[in-house]
C-alpha cells in the first residue's frame, strides 16, 4: 500500500509520472467490504452516524464543490449511484463529479463513513472513465490482489 501523501506533490516528476494516462484496476482487484464502523467513529470522534448515505464527508465534499448547480449532488445520489448497475445520466454525473473533485483523503474519509467499498469506486471509475489518474493510481494500491495492478498503474514514491 502507498504510504506517501494523500495530497497531490509539488514535485514536477511526480505530476509528470503520475497525471500520465492509467487504468484502475479490474473490480474483482478490490475489496467489496465497507469500513467497519468503528473506522467511521475514529473519524468523527463520537459515535458515527453520519455514516453510508449520509456520509459527513461526501455532504461537505459536494456542498463545497458544486455550488454552481442547479440541483447539486448529495450524498444519498453517490451512495445508491455507487450500488446500481446502469446509472442513470445524473448518477454518472454524480458519480464522475465525486472521482474528479474529491481528493483522495475525501475518497478515503468516505469510504471510512461507508459511502462505498473499494470495489464499488473502482467500478465506478471504470464506468465514468473519469481522467483522475494521480488518485487511481493510490486507489489501485488499496487492491487485495496486487497481481491484478499493472506496474504503469501505480504511483512512483520519489
Amino acid at each position: 500500500m502507498y504510504t506517501g501523501s494523500l495530497e497531490r506533490s509539488e514535485d514536477v516528476d511526480w505530476i509528470i509520472t503520475n497525471m500520465r494516462p492509467c487504468k484502475v484496476g479490474p473490480p474483482r482487484a478490490f475489496s467489496d467490504r465497507v469500513a467497519e464502523i468503528s473506522k467511521a467513529e475514529e473519524l468523527q470522534g463520537k459515535p458515527a452516524t453520519r455514516v453510508g448515505p449520509d456520509s459527513a464527508c461526501v455532504e461537505m465534499m459536494f456542498g463545497s464543490n458544486c455550488c454552481g448547480w442547479i440541483q447539486p449532488p448529495t450524498g444519498p445520489e453517490l451512495y445508491y449511484a455507487m450500488r446500481t448497475g446502469r446509472p442513470t445520466s445524473r448518477q454518472r454525473a454524480v458519480i464522475e463529479t465525486w472521482i474528479i473533485e474529491g481528493t483522495m483523503a475525501e475518497w478515503l474519509f468516505a469510504w471510512m463513513e461507508q459511502a462505498y467499498s473499494w470495489r464499488m469506486l473502482a467500478r465506478a471509475i471504470r464506468i465514468t472513465k473519469a481522467p483522475a489518474y494521480d488518485k487511481i493510481r493510490l486507489l489501485n494500491t488499496y487492491a487485495e490482489a496486487p497481481d491484478l495492478i499493472n506496474e504503469e498503474d501505480l504511483p512512483i514514491d520519489r
